[in-house]
C-alpha cells in the first residue's frame, strides 16, 4: 500500500471497488476492537480517471469519522455502509453510519476549518476533505436526521470514466 501511495498527484484509471477496499484496509475501521460492521454496496464495474490518492484521503477520513461516531454511540448496532452510484455524469460514494449523528445546527458548519464536535478533534479533516473534493471538480455533502440518528457523507465527483 505504501508503494501505491508514493504515486500521489498522478491521474490514473481507478476501479472504485478497489479504491473502497483499499480505504477500508488503511482506515482499520475495526482497530479499536469494538465490532463495527462494514457493508459495501459497490458497483464493481465503475472506473474513473482520477488522482486516486486524493479520493483515498477523503474516504479514509470519512471511514475514521464513521468508526468514531459508531464507537461514541451508546447503541448495540454499530454499522458503516459504503455505497456507490453513477448517474448524470457523476459518481457518488456515500459513507453512512449508525453513530451519534449531527445536530441540525452543526450541519452548516461541519466543513468549516477548525469546527469539530469531538472532544479531541481539531476540525481539519472534513474541512480538508471538502477542499480536496472541490479540487477534483466535485463536492462533499452531509446529511443527518439529528443526534443518535447516524450520518451520511457523500462524495460526488465528475465521472471522467475509463
Amino acid at each position: 500500500m505504501q508503494q501505491n501511495f508514493a504515486r500521489a498527484g498522478q491521474s490514473e484509471v481507478v476501479r472504485i471497488s478497489e479504491l473502497v477496499d483499499e480505504a477500508v484496509a488503511i482506515s482499520s475501521i475495526n482497530k479499536s476492537g469494538l465490532a463495527v460492521e462494514v457493508i459495501q454496496q459497490i458497483q464493481h464495474d465503475l472506473r474513473i480517471i482520477v488522482d486516486k490518492h486524493k479520493i483515498l484521503q477523503i474516504l479514509i477520513n470519512l471511514l475514521g469519522n464513521a468508526r468514531q461516531a459508531c464507537e461514541a454511540a451508546n447503541q448495540a448496532e454499530k454499522r458503516v455502509t459504503i455505497s456507490t452510484t453513477a448517474c448524470d455524469g457523476l459518481i457518488r460514494i456515500a459513507v453512512s453510519d449508525t453513530g451519534i449523528g449531527i445536530a441540525a445546527a452543526d450541519l452548516d458548519r461541519i466543513f468549516s476549518r477548525g469546527f469539530t464536535t469531538k472532544k479531541t478533534g481539531h476540525g481539519f479533516g472534513l474541512h480538508y476533505s471538502s477542499i480536496v473534493a472541490k479540487d477534483l471538480g466535485g463536492e462533499l455533502a452531509v446529511h443527518s436526521a439529528g443526534p443518535m440518528k447516524g450520518a451520511t457523507f457523500t462524495l460526488e465527483i465528475p465521472a471522467d470514466c475509463a
